[in-house]
């Protein structure tokens, strides 16, 4: 468990079919209608340098992203070259809400995963 989110928890899982780490946030309750639009978009926009949505568990109440190394960044402590590539992506997806980003091995990603908050003390997922 790396967080708490707004819906749940966000986990860092392996995966055992791809043998890959993914990041998933666990919610309480299903997606209702407007939050799977908003998944939707999110995934619509995954490429190389938007992080990728990968799977919604069929109850609703999984989200699985792309895992990606290194800890979110504000866009402001992005350098002139990430910025360059970070501006061109929000450019093409101007309806999202891309804040943070992570610096990986093939550039700067924006990050449309839930920003893991301080861990409760009280229950687990």
């Amino acid at each position: 468990e790396v967080g708490a989110t707004p819906r749940g928890r966000l986990l860092l899982r392996r995966d055992p079919r791809t043998a890959r780490l993914v990041l998933v946030e666990r919610g309480a309750e299903p997606l209702d209608e407007p939050a799977l639009a908003e998944v939707r978009r999110r995934a619509a926009a995954g490429g190389p340098c938007v992080q990728r949505v990968l799977c919604l568990s069929e109850d609703r109440r999984e989200v699985w992203y792309e895992a990606l190394e290194g800890e979110p960044l504000p866009a402001a402590a992005a350098t002139p070259r990430e910025r360059d590539r970070l501006d061109a992506a929000r450019a093409r997806h101007p309806d999202l809400p891309l804040t943070h980003f992570a610096r990986t091995e093939g550039g700067p990603v924006w990050l449309v995963a839930p920003l893991p908050g301080p861990l409760s003390s009280s229950g687990s997922a």
